[in-house]
């Protein structure tokens, strides 16, 4: 019985200094019931065998005298996995087939006035999930003391019976050896039951498989060997656990055919890391073979040991980096809490903190130098990290790029200087096979307390954290705040909305012309992408594009936009047959050429809207190019041979250079438009304008420039010769219905008013 049982059962001042007998059962009971009838105030009213039922938390169940349910707690009903009783119904048809004779026999023994012993069964109710339990029968006493019925209280001991059975599994792998040693040898569970013995111990096949999840008791029995062989080996068994050490003792093991074998016998423990017994091996030697039999089976006891620590460590550490991995970070982290919750009460602001780290552009490095130039990186980063911190920080790797530092004790404020501290030892590069690699890292800082109630809600919020840090441009850190919680479930349920807004039709093109200097007329429009949101009202491309590259979304939102703008000039052509032709300018997502259908999908959108390839083209930005460096040549290839035109999108503010120019079939340059703002400001802006152009004319490539906005602004690109312009000046986007009025005013002598 449970300590803390046994102590209360003692402030009631009832006996339980030994275990009773039937009759003691229920003279406990009863005294049980009348201290429960002082102590406590009146509860709400329950079945009279409650009042015999020992473990509450039990899944326990009445029956009559012929076996039949009656009644049973919620516990039962829960496994049953129904709101009732099915009463009348005998049950044996809640247990295994194989455990259905053993219930009849216990409750056999009930009827007799025995109390069973506990014991182990299947309970396999119809319809509900299987279950082992550990059980006990007791009877169900009315009046006078007359048993009108049993109580079963079953206790789920599923888990341990799968991990006895698991372990059973694991050591068959150790049977080649085992069988091989010449002695005796068997393995035992921490229940005494035999898990494995070799021919050497029980030559005949037949006893040596049914020996099999038995105990020595039923093998002494079974062989009609005394008990007193039995209860010696019990004793010796209980002596290993007492000193935690193996035990030889000298033992006469009687033959079948009448003859007495003298036997040196061992017990040796195996414990596992947590102090609990793993398993007992038992081994027997003829007295004059003892020395080479005992040095054979102490190696064989090492391995296993060794074995079973490998095991242990592996199931908790990280392959690569030898760190904790994510489950022994978490149960260190829910270890905290609990520390915090015991010394300092919910209200406590002090306690730990929590680090989440998440190495910058790692994937840029994985996937252009290498899986194994990555994996060296991060185990170099882990060797680092640890040597920054203190022996009593944990550092964990949770996979991927990702690794957590938790800091006790430790405040937030010192955590962010700890995250600063971290940030300055890359400033040193990581030399990898060869190669100096200079890397950073976003850290998510969270303060740990005792106001957070579990580890998965800390992770949780150091890694919003992290994203916070990332999304402001990597290599700095960010403390936890509750706003970011909030705005993180607001992209949630943003990306969730974005998900059904082209099906919903929320999403809208317009249209902004894009109009030639040397004409001042109209030679194409883009096509700009806005949300109708129904709760947040009109959101623009700053609002959501973000969230679409990065869910994956751009995909379909980019298709969307193609396809409808393609749609829109066909319905201008027909409605205004006299105008000239004109260029559709379409965003085009990085994200694309990381598809593997990205030729198809385009070409498929112009054979669906018959739409003619040459007046279409796909803006990309030019981080593009070196992002998909070793595969995008072929695909714009591709894309140019339908006739598509390719223009660098906010060219100057990313990385592309003269000789990426040069290697893709590129058509025109769209100048950003934070070069445009400046342009008029500086002299050192206003030249950088001017190289722009002309390195594209040299180039042979056309050049647009956006965000035209002042008269002056335009006057200065038509000095410099720039070929087409966009913006407020030129016109604001256009709605599809404004868009044809727009073009009979920009071309009176070509479109009539019809």
């Amino acid at each position: 019985m449970r300590p803390d049982i046994l102590r209360e059962l003692g402030r009631l001042g009832l006996d339980v200094s030994s275990p009773p007998d039937a009759a003691g059962w229920r003279a406990f009971l009863a005294g049980l019931s009348a201290k429960t009838e002082e102590t406590q105030v009146p509860a709400a009213p329950f079945r009279p065998w409650q009042s015999q039922a020992v473990d509450w938390a039990a899944t326990i169940f009445v029956t009559d005298l012929a076996g039949a349910l009656t009644d049973g707690n919620l516990a039962f009903l829960g496994a049953l996995g129904r709101p009732t009783v099915p009463t009348g119904q005998h049950c044996g048809m809640l247990y295994a087939a194989a455990d259905q004779t053993r219930v009849t026999d216990l409750i056999a023994q009930v009827l007799r006035g025995e109390i069973p012993e506990r014991t182990l069964l299947e309970f396999c109710p119809p319809g509900g999930q299987a279950r082992f339990m550990f059980t006990q029968v007791l009877p169900l006493l009315g009046e006078g003391s007359a048993i009108q019925g049993c109580i079963f209280s079953g206790v789920d001991v599923t888990e341990r019976e799968v991990e006895g059975r698991a372990l059973q599994e694991r050591y068959r792998s150790y049977e080649t050896i085992l069988r091989a040693v010449p002695a005796p040898l068997a393995v035992f569970g921490p229940d005494h039951r035999y898990l494995f013995c070799n021919s050497a111990a029980i030559g005949n096949d037949a006893i040596r498989a049914w020996i099999i999840g038995k105990d020595d008791y039923e093998y002494c029995a079974y062989r009609g060997f005394p008990v007193s062989l039995a209860d010696q080996r019990r004793q010796r068994f209980n002596e290993v656990l007492e000193r935690r050490a193996p035990v030889f003792w000298e033992e006469q093991f009687p033959l079948p055919d009448g003859q007495v074998r003298h036997m040196m016998r061992c017990l040796s423990p195996v414990f596992l890391a947590t102090g609990e017994l793993d398993l007992m091996i038992g081994y027997g030697l003829e007295i004059t073979e003892r020395k080479q039999a005992l040095d054979a089976l102490a190696q064989l006891n090492a391995e296993l040991e060794g074995a079973n620590r490998r095991l242990q460590h592996d199931a908790f550490h990280d392959a690569l980096t030898g760190l904790p991995n994510r489950t022994l970070f978490g149960d260190r982290l829910e270890q905290a809490l609990a520390r915090a919750r015991l010394d300092h009460g919910p209200t406590n602001r002090a306690g730990f903190s929590l680090l989440f780290l998440d190495l910058d552009r790692f994937k840029v490095i994985n996937d252009s130098l290498g899986h194994s130039v990555g994996d060296a990186l991060l185990v170099a980063f882990a060797g680092r990290l640890q040597h920054a911190l203190r022996p009593v920080d944990t550092v964990a790797r949770l996979g991927g790029d990702e690794f957590t530092v938790l800091l006790e004790p430790l405040g937030g404020e010192e955590a962010g200087q700890v995250a600063s501290r971290l940030q300055a030892m890359l400033r040193e590069p990581f030399l990898i096979q060869g190669q100096e690699l200079l890397v950073s890292v976003s850290i998510g800082i969270v303060h740990g307390h005792s106001g957070y109630d579990s580890a998965g809600a800390l992770l949780r919020d150091a890694d919003i954290a992290m994203y916070r840090a990332k999304a402001q441009g990597g290599a700095g850190h960010q403390m936890f705040t509750v706003e970011m919680r909030e705005h993180a479930v607001r992209r949630i349920h943003l990306e969730q909305d974005l998900r059904r807004a082209a099906v919903q039709d929320e999403l809208r093109v317009l249209y902004q012309p894009i109009m030639a200097l040397a004409t001042g007329q109209t030679v194409g429009f883009e096509a700009l992408v806005r949300w109708q949101h129904p709760v947040h009202g009109l959101l623009y491309p700053a609002d959501f594009i973000d969230l679409a590259e990065e869910t994956g979304l751009i995909l379909e939102v980019d298709r969307w936009v193609l396809r409808e703008a393609c749609k829109q000039l066909q319905r201008w052509e027909k409605l205004l047959p006299g105008a000239p032709s004109f260029n559709l300018s379409v965003n085009f997502s990085g994200r694309h050429f990381s598809a593997p259908d990205v030729y198809a999908s385009l070409s498929g959108v112009l054979n669906e809207t018959s739409f003619a390839p040459h007046a279409l083209k796909l803006e990309i930005t030019e981080g593009v190019l070196l992002q998909h460096s070793h595969t995008i040549g072929e695909t714009l290839g591709r894309i140019r041979e339908l006739g598509v035109q390719l223009s660098i999108d906010d060219f100057g503010t990313g990385y592309s250079s003269l000789g990426y120019l040069q290697s893709y079939p590129v058509d025109t340059l769209k100048i950003d438009r934070s070069f445009i703002d400046r342009m008029l400001q500086s002299e050192e802006s206003g030249e950088l304008v001017r190289t722009i152009i002309t390195m594209a004319k040299n180039l042979k490539l056309r050049v647009v420039a956006e965000g035209i906005e002042e008269p002056a602004q335009l006057e200065q690109l038509r000095t410099l010769n720039c070929d087409y312009v966009q913006g407020y000046l030129i016109s604001p986007p256009l709605e599809p219905a404004a868009v044809p009025d727009y073009l009979r005013r920009d071309f009176p002598l070509h479109l009539s008013q019809g």
